[in-house]
């Protein structure tokens, strides 16, 4: 037999309390920083899976090779891309440039050119400048500096608020069953 308590009513409210951000009206429910850069994440991710893609697939590159150019071909096809094995060439193959390398096909420039993009884009969606995440990568005066430190606080001023009131709440919950 299991024994189920009654239900504890709070004067103060419910006894879970949740850190809440900003309130979409139409949806009617909170959201935060992280929603605005989910596109621009998965944009990122996609292109670096694209590049890793054509490098893994292109990174041996094959060769281009003559029938008489190897001792024995399967062994040579089963062993050449393994670098600690012995690849036994007919006399003169090497010489006569019979075994040329594939060169493999370059990563399309635009590509890692858009990753850089949609990577700049999740801290650009935000508005949060790179000064307040401490990552600007040149010397400026520092009251610029400062100015735009100044702006990106009050771009996350609701989400300190909400943080502050997630503590109060949680704070009387906690105090009452203290008591």
């Amino acid at each position: 037999r299991t024994f189920l308590a009654p239900p504890i009513e709070l004067p103060c409210g419910f006894t879970f309390c949740s850190v809440t951000g900003q309130r979409d009206q139409k949806a009617g429910m909170w959201y935060g920083l992280v929603r605005a850069m989910i596109d621009p994440q998965r944009w990122a991710n996609k292109f670096l899976s694209q590049i890793l893609h054509i490098v893994n697939s292109n990174a041996k590159g094959g060769i281009l090779a003559e029938s008489d150019a190897f001792a024995d071909p399967k062994t040579a096809q089963e062993d050449w891309a393994k670098p600690d094995s012995i690849v036994w060439m007919n006399p003169g193959a090497i010489q006569k440039g019979k075994v040329l390398p594939k060169t493999p096909p370059p990563i399309p420039t635009m590509l890692t050119n858009l990753m850089q993009f949609s990577i700049q884009s999740i801290s650009d969606v935000t508005g949060i400048s790179r000064e307040l995440m401490g990552i600007v990568e040149h010397e400026q005066a520092g009251v610029l500096e400062y100015q735009r430190k100044q702006a990106g606080y009050a771009l996350l001023a609701p989400f300190f608020d909400a943080l502050r009131r997630y503590h109060k709440e949680q704070g009387h919950v906690l105090l009452y069953f203290l008591r």
